[in-house]
């Protein structure tokens, strides 16, 4: 316990880590009903309102957790548990509606959007409702931060009880119920233990390096939407048979079906997703209201080439290991990656939730009818909800989106989608993701018929350093490249790759050679790869924060036995190692004149590996024909004139070789930038007006939102690896001037 008491020296707790990020989000999103929780509860039979009131009232009086207030002014609030004394509940008739049906929706809706501020005297409301002389019921409403979905059914079932017992006058369970400040201790326990540590590693474990693409962080429009769908009976039993034959749960086959969906249509391997969890042990837990759900940062990296069966066994597993160190809280560990100080506040942006609780369908000989009802907002950009409620065989998927973020036709073809890959794995489970429809039926017809005509020519025969030195030839006293006082022409840094590719094939470096480069940002970052490429070898980007078990694998998958590096040596690194410091002298002696070097187009030119959250990560090789082809058609789409192009993100990130290679053969320049850790490098290339085209991830581009962007010198954005959302490409054309 905290030893504090409030004036009525009531003991005050501190908010569990759950009740943090309720609390945490609330001042982030203030006066909404985003952390509203409502349901209501409709019973058919001869209601007795005193008696449903009385039930009402001794529940309410049972759970201290629905008597929790929040105390404190500044700061992080403390809590306790107010004494209750019961009070008259307001009985709202529609009866005498022409529609009852519909003015109880409109009432339920209007009541579900009323935000709930956490200084009021109760966090929670009840309302009781008659609809006519067979149904009524009651509405309840809680604020997150003393309620989940757990203790919102678990609430619901002890009413129901209580009321039946009433009306058949027995007796009744007057007993409190298991007190929430038993989670709080056990809480405060964990996170003193010897398990919290090792929870703790595992998570850090698992982030020590961060997906290419984090979500964009969080917007101030959340108003939200639910639509709700239902598979069909045979569907629902054959998705069942299936995860049942697999020996895997529906949650697990589901997120493996919706993860599926984002390769497809994102391209990505390595995703994260959300997954909230019960985070209750033992039965005292599960009898006790309160806020105890937590989030788990769910990260799988797709394999295209396993089959659905064999990826749903390795998720499962994967799955199972996350829930054995679930516990770490979600708040703690963002505050370990330090993700505020990168730039943003979370790790995924759309979660998958199953609910399997089976819900209450009598009250002694009254049937009931339970409800959970949409609160109008959405803390997520998207959550799929799949409902296995027992009430009938079928399933039902909820999607709750952002309206700010998707449109009701997306969503609907994203379920279209999800329609077709569910079919598809039902037919022929042992199908590889990578057969897999990539789309449905429908939006495969209107892509081929609207779409599909797109051709563009390209020098196939040439590499890029071919068509670099043809540049050369062209503008050789034109800057190529400037990083702080430093420039090279292109002369210069042609000369410089030259000298140095030299010095590679005295190391033997040639056609079957693959060469690390390790650098932090500079101009001899550009000179290593173009002599890696001029000596007809390949390059291995490995960023230089990358684990040394992480960058070890990489080394040892490509059979990798020099680096390029321009900072200090690694000294445990194995001796047969070769690390070559670029800001050596001596590499820049030799003769300075281009290379006789046969390229083939099938030659490999550099390998790019996945972020790797499950095992270990994975290389993807890129042949010089399809860098030809990649760098020609961005040069034909984004350059407009004599180009500055922004180099800043990792090398180890795909998106950077546009920004490397376009401006190169088309006359451009690249401007060079480091992260020094005191501000964000976003910021300062758009303060210095130096660059005119910009490369980068949605999530990097909402850090220009608030900025005030008029006086940039940027006449082009090139934004990909994730979705890009209308309202943030809205809000950064406002912040360019709107005609930018």
């Amino acid at each position: 316990m905290s030893g504090l008491t409030d004036g009525r020296h009531r003991p005050l707790w501190p908010l569990t880590h759950p009740q943090k990020r309720i609390w945490y989000m609330e001042n982030i999103y203030p006066g909404t009903s985003m952390h509203n929780i409502i349901g209501s509860v409709k019973f058919r039979g001869e209601a007795e309102f005193s008696l449903l009131e009385e039930a009402i009232h001794l529940q309410i009086a049972r759970h201290d957790g629905l008597r929790t207030r929040l105390a404190g002014g500044e700061g992080e609030p403390q809590q306790r548990f107010a004494s209750y004394t019961p009070f008259p509940l307001e009985l709202h008739d529609f009866s005498a509606s022409p529609n009852a049906e519909i003015a109880f929706e409109r009432w339920v809706e209007a009541e579900a959007r009323k935000p709930i501020p956490l200084d009021r005297e109760w966090l929670f409301t009840f309302h009781l409702f008659r609809m006519d002389e067979e149904i009524h019921g009651f509405l309840l409403l809680f604020h997150h931060i003393i309620a989940d979905g757990w203790s919102s059914s678990l609430v619901i079932d002890e009413i129901c009880q209580t009321y039946a017992q009433l009306k058949q006058q027995q007796p009744i369970e007057e007993t409190a119920a298991p007190s929430y400040s038993h989670f709080w201790e056990r809480e405060h326990q964990y996170l003193l233990s010897e398990r919290c540590e090792k929870d703790r590693e595992y998570w850090l474990h698992k982030y020590a390096v961060l997906p290419e693409t984090l979500p964009v962080p969080g917007q101030a429009e959340v108003t939200g939407r639910r639509n709700s769908y239902q598979l069909d009976a045979d569907r629902s039993h054959r998705v069942k048979q299936l995860a049942k034959e697999q020996r895997s749960s529906l949650n697990t086959f589901f997120i493996l079906i919706y993860l599926i969906y984002l390769h497809k249509t994102t391209g990505l391997e390595d995703l994260v997703i959300g997954t909230p969890v019960l985070n209750r042990s033992g039965r005292k837990e599960k009898l006790t209201v309160g806020m105890f759900t937590s989030t788990m940062p769910l990260r799988y990296q797709i394999d295209p080439e396993v089959s659905f069966l064999s990826a749903l066994q390795q998720l499962q597993q994967e799955v199972a290991a996350c829930y054995f160190h679930q516990k770490y809280p979600y708040d703690r560990l963002l505050q370990d990656l330090a993700l505020k100080r990168k730039g943003y506040d979370q790790l995924f942006q759309t979660c998958v939730n199953y609910y399997n609780t089976k819900v209450t369908t009598s009250c002694g000989d009254m049937t009931v009818e339970v409800r959970e009802h949409d609160n109008g907002c959405q803390l997520y950009a998207m959550q799929l909800i799949i409902k296995d409620w027992g009430e009938t065989e079928r399933l039902t998927l909820d999607v709750d989106f952002r309206t700010a973020n998707y449109s009701e036709a997306q969503v609907e073809q994203m379920i279209d989608h999800l329609y077709t890959l569910i079919d598809a794995v039902l037919e022929a489970p042992h199908t590889s993701i990578q057969q897999l429809p990539n789309m449905s039926a429908l939006q495969e017809e209107k892509l081929l018929i609207a779409f599909n005509q797109t051709h563009a020519e390209f020098p196939r025969r040439l590499s890029v350093t071919q068509l670099f030195e043809q540049q050369v030839r062209q503008t050789p006293n034109k800057w190529a490249v400037r990083h702080g006082n430093q420039a090279f022409t292109y002369k210069q840094l042609n000369e410089r790759a030259n000298q140095l590719a030299r010095f590679l094939r005295c190391k033997g470096v040639n056609k079957e050679s693959v060469v690390g480069v390790m650098t932090e940002h500079g101009i001899e970052t550009i000179i290593g790869i173009l002599a890696i490429l001029k000596t007809g070898g390949a390059y291995l980007p490995i960023d230089p924060s990358y684990p040394d078990e992480r960058v070890a694998f990489m080394l040892e998958d490509t059979s990798c036995a020099m680096v390029m590096i321009n900072q200090e040596i690694r000294s445990h690194w194995p001796e047969h190692i070769f690390q070559l410091d670029l800001r050596d002298p001596m590499l820049y002696a030799g003769d300075g004149s281009d290379l006789s070097v046969a390229h083939h187009p099938s030659d490999l030119a550099y390998i790019i590996y996945t972020s790797g959250s499950t095992g270990q990560p994975k290389g993807v090789m890129i042949e010089h024909h399809s860098l030809t082809h990649y760098i020609w058609w961005a040069n034909k789409m984004y350059v407009k004139g004599e180009e500055v192009f922004a180099l800043y993100s990792s090398l180890a990130f795909d998106l950077t070789v546009t920004s490397i290679f376009t401006p190169l053969i088309s006359g451009g320049t690249i401007e060079v930038y480091r992260d020094d850790g005191e501000e964000y490098v976003l910021h300062r290339m758009m303060q210095e007006r130096k660059i005119t085209v910009l490369k980068l991830t949605p999530a990097h581009l909402s850090l220009l939102r608030e900025c005030d962007n008029r006086r940039s010198s940027v006449k082009r954005l090139i934004v990909g690896g994730d979705d890009l959302k209308t309202s943030l490409a809205r809000d950064i054309q406002d912040s360019f001037g709107g005609g930018h």
